[in-house]
């Protein structure tokens, strides 16, 4: 996957505020993201430094030490990894389902797909139900029950 120039230093410094609350984490993910136009490779890592200075939440010493010692790096190329192998090929992707959505789409696409994703989920769960169940009983018999109408039983020794 391809990505900006700055991305790497950004994902380690996301990483960094997440291993000290997930408050700090978001709240320079939002940062990171409304100024992204401001980033250049040159300047990285001093926007980085600015924008994580401005959180309350976030133990500036510490994240500092962070990125220094790299000690999110791990966790940022397993994510990397992760999604190179689930098939990300850009961000934001996000799965439902399992399908890929790519990009960011308007609130009715995503409440469309959503809806879709609950009613498959609805009907296979309905198809399940129908279905007896069959155990192996203490009699070495097959028992089939159907929980969905009224537990009703069929044994076959």
């Amino acid at each position: 996957m391809q990505s900006h120039k700055w991305a790497q230093k950004a994902s380690e410094a996301a990483a960094c505020a997440q291993l000290q609350n997930g408050d700090a984490f978001w709240r320079l993910h939002d940062s990171l993201f409304d100024n992204q136009d401001k980033f250049t490779p040159d300047n990285a890592a001093q926007k980085v430094d600015d924008l994580a200075a401005q959180i309350d939440s976030l133990n500036i010493r510490d994240f500092r030490d962070c990125l220094r010692r790299q000690t999110s790096l791990g966790i940022v190329l397993r994510d990397r990894q992760i999604g190179t192998l689930v098939g990300v090929k850009a961000t934001p992707t996000m799965f439902i389902n399992g399908d890929p959505l790519t990009g960011l789409p308007d609130a009715a696409e995503l409440h469309r797909r959503l809806t879709h994703a609950l009613d498959e989920a609805a009907t296979r769960l309905a198809a399940v139900r129908r279905e007896p169940r069959w155990s192996r009983g203490a009699t070495q018999g097959w028992t089939a029950r159907n929980y969905n109408e009224g537990g009703s039983c069929v044994h076959i020794p």
